[in-house]
């Protein structure tokens, strides 16, 4: 069974709705592809400059857009695998290794896409491109420190579900 509706984090799609429902059809010889998405966040400090335009707002990674500055290490927030029940609602605290002095300001995501055994596929500009997320304000941060964050999303909805709040601080996604 075949299931391509496949996007960052698997947010905005109903890959999870879709695939927790089909898998009653499924013999049990049978595969699901893909068999499995994992979603990362990196902490980034983005310039928000849209073609001279300049303003916060969710956006993927396309083409002639400048990437961000990476400052932390990418670290996994979910693994849906799915041959089991992906449940709809994610909520993870992680611990984000910062890895250059400066501001955080964003949160980018990435999905790492599992066809069939080590057969992958890694984002691209026109599939699963990388989304950065703005934050409700900017944290200063020291490399060789670590900076918490309570991730909470939920599948098939929008950008809009995503929430991240700092640990220990009041600073939180924005949801524009």
């Amino acid at each position: 069974m075949t299931c391509e509706m496949l996007d960052t984090g698997l947010i905005t799609e109903p890959q999870v709705p879709v695939m927790n429902h089909m898998r009653q059809f499924l013999k049990s010889t049978g595969h699901m592809i893909p068999t499995k998405a994992i979603t990362y966040a990196t902490l980034v400090n983005e310039k928000y400059d849209f073609y001279g335009a300049s303003f916060r707002s969710n956006h993927y990674l396309r083409h002639r857009i400048p990437k961000p500055r990476t400052m932390s290490e990418k670290q996994e927030v979910f693994e849906a695998v799915f041959r089991k029940e992906v449940p709809y609602n994610v909520s993870k605290t992680i611990d984000f290794p910062v890895i250059r002095d400066g501001i955080v300001n964003s949160l980018q995501l990435e999905t790492r896409t599992i066809l069939w055994g080590d057969i992958h596929i890694e984002q691209a500009t026109t599939l699963n491109p990388p989304v950065v997320i703005p934050l409700d304000g900017d944290i200063p941060v020291k490399k060789g420190t670590d900076l918490g964050l309570n991730i909470e999303y939920e599948h098939n909805t929008g950008f809009e579900t995503v929430v991240a709040r700092s640990i220990g601080s009041p600073i939180s996604i924005s949801t524009v």
